[in-house]
């Protein structure tokens, strides 16, 4: 049996980079934790990852798989998902409005609705009306 290659083929598997590893120390796991807790408490204001490097001394990589690492999350989507756990219980506890709601979390009101609908299934005055179905959105995204 022969087996055919042709040139391009040969090229491409040259010039592809094999997936890269950051390897991880303990420090980097914990720095990782820090932000964490660090964006949990301040999840209403917007942390560029640039502004996180500055603050917690990582570089963006480390920072990035690091905080995967323990979040098994990307920081963007773990904010998102602060936020929107807060708003759930700022839209069953009180009478604020949506737009006043999704300022507090830290969302602009019509990405707030977007962002909401997406992770729970419901817009924010469907959940109002009714807090107690199932999330299943929210359960299907891994929460």
């Amino acid at each position: 049996m022969q087996i055919r290659i042709r040139k391009t083929d040969l090229e491409k598997s040259r010039h592809a980079k094999a997936p890269s590893v950051i390897p991880l120390k303990d420090k980097d796991l914990e720095t990782a934790r820090e932000i964490k807790a660090f964006l949990d408490k301040t999840y209403s204001v917007h942390h560029s990852c640039d502004d996180l490097v500055k603050k917690f001394g990582m570089n963006k990589l480390k920072l990035k798989t690091a905080f995967k690492a323990v979040s098994n999350t990307s920081l963007h989507e773990y904010v998102t998902r602060v936020r929107i756990e807060n708003a759930k219980v700022l839209l069953e506890n009180t009478n604020r409005t949506i737009a006043d709601i999704a300022k507090k979390v830290g969302l602009h009101k019509t990405n707030f609705i977007k962002q909401f609908k997406h992770y729970t299934g419901k817009t924010p005055t469907e959940w109002r009306n009714n807090p107690d179905l199932i999330d299943l959105a929210w359960e299907r995204s891994g929460s």
